[in-house]
């Protein structure tokens, strides 16, 4: 597995639930995802990057963390980005074949491990820890960079921190009515 073990353990039990409610699970696979964290990565700070260079007299109200997320943003060349859509591209055909064929709903963790604590010596300065929010952002990558509609409710607790342990859920486009129903 990829998620702590209460992660795991609590989506087990809502799987288990809906089950008893007569969902049908099955299991997928979505080859290549490195490759779309990848592009997600090249896609979503190039945009950022541009959106702020029209906000320039904004930037120094971010946090510290986001500008250095955002100068990442610049370094993409052309030939890059346009490399990141043709996987976007990808991605979506692979997602629409997937709803199309084999499944209403995909149900995973929202996130592979707890919130982290705020460090009080983080809060004035924020804190870069591009490996915790990778962790943080596993399982969000896929619907972010292909758009599709999501939701996130919790399931459960973390014992030792008392933080919310949540499920994401995801549907084809236009399909947020099977989210609600199925929260």
């Amino acid at each position: 597995n990829d998620a702590d073990d209460n992660v795991v353990s609590a989506t087990k039990n809502a799987i288990e639930y809906f089950k008893s409610q007569g969902a049908q699970i099955v299991s997928i696979d979505l080859p290549h995802l490195q490759e779309i964290h990848m592009a997600h990565g090249c896609t979503i700070l190039t945009e950022m990057n541009d959106f702020m260079f029209h906000h320039k007299d904004n930037w120094e109200k971010l946090s510290p963390e986001t500008k250095v997320s955002l100068s990442i943003g610049k370094s993409w060349s052309s030939s890059e980005f346009c490399a990141a859509q043709k996987i976007r591209r990808y991605a979506m055909h692979q997602i629409e074949n997937l709803f199309r064929s084999k499944v209403d709903i995909l149900l995973s963790p929202a996130t592979s491990c707890c919130a982290p604590l705020f460090r009080e010596d983080t809060l004035s300065h924020g804190e870069s820890n591009l490996a915790q929010t990778s962790t943080l952002m596993r399982y969000m990558i896929h619907g972010n960079l292909t758009g599709i509609p999501a939701m996130v409710f919790p399931i459960g607790y973390d014992e030792e921190t008392a933080l919310p342990i949540s499920l994401q859920i995801q549907a084809a486009h236009w399909r947020e009515d099977l989210l609600f129903h199925v929260a």
